[in-house]
């Protein structure tokens, strides 16, 4: 696990200033952002929320307004959801570490069944090892029907993973037992498998933020058992996803892509079935 802390740039001109409206918690003095540690909020002499408001002048300016940052403009959420597809197309270009981690931290902000926080990431650049992955992942059979080498041409690999033990010690704990000898919990709906798919959903969207594409991809039963030996993982660790993140090559439109959406009736019930 990587600690990365980013604090405030005191000294930004007044043009890089947040001119966010009050209710914006980027009115904190100061802020910092961990991939994997203890600290996230500073208040630096902020004691309420409340008092946010009052501080306009300490604003900080979103990440990629400050100078020498190395994302693109600011995208509004309607934007992103409109950007989010499934590419299969990759240029070579690496993508920054510090992107990457401002994608893992943003990521795994999930909510989580009783805030378990199983949720595990592993982040894979090197050539070769994207290439065996590939590999496990039968990329081979889909190049020789004709598909791009997408997987090993990604130059970011983001394996969404889940420990479950994580979420059965949680609720074996006195607030979720009250206190009292209880059977193990049924866990009727397994919400690890919940949990890891609103962080695909997230990695996603964070790396649309950064102007970046994504892809997901998964294995075939021994493709996973050989993703765990490629990395070590342990045996509680459960992978769930492997998500290509880059940026965008040519568009291509295939398969499923032209299926299109449901219409929205067949989706969605109001008030009862």
């Amino acid at each position: 696990m990587v600690d990365v802390v980013g604090e405030t740039d005191f000294d930004a001109p007044i043009s890089c200033l947040s001119h966010s409206t009050e209710h914006d918690l980027l009115a904190l003095a100061r802020e910092v952002e961990v991939v994997e540690g203890q600290l996230e909020v500073a208040l630096s002499g902020i004691e309420e929320r409340s008092d946010l408001a009052r501080h306009v002048g300490s604003r900080l300016a979103a990440v990629r307004q400050r100078p020498a940052c190395d994302h693109a403009f600011i995208m509004d959420f309607a934007d992103v959801l409109r950007r989010r597809k499934a590419v299969r197309s990759y240029l070579p270009d690496p993508v920054p570490r510090e992107t990457l981690e401002r994608i893992v931290a943003r990521g795994r902000k999930i909510p989580s069944a009783g805030h378990s926080q199983g949720l595990r990431l592993a982040v894979v650049t090197e050539e070769d090892t994207r290439r065996a992955m590939a590999e496990l992942a039968l990329e081979p059979e889909y190049v020789a029907g004709g598909l791009e080498p997408w997987i090993s041409g990604a130059p970011a690999h983001v394996i969404v993973c889940v420990r479950e033990e994580d979420y059965r010690a949680r609720y074996r704990e006195p607030d979720k037992t009250h206190g009292e000898e209880a059977e193990e919990f049924a866990w009727p709906v397994p919400y690890w498998w919940v949990d890891a798919g609103a962080a695909v959903m997230l990695l996603w969207l964070a790396a649309l933020d950064e102007e970046l594409a994504c892809g997901v991809y998964g294995m075939p039963d021994e493709g996973w058992e050989g993703l765990r030996r490629l990395l070590g993982m342990p045996s509680d660790v459960t992978p769930v996803a492997v998500l290509t993140i880059g940026k965008e090559g040519k568009d291509t439109v295939k398969g499923s892509a032209k299926r299109g959406w449901k219409p929205l009736d067949d989706v969605v019930r109001w008030e009862r079935w």
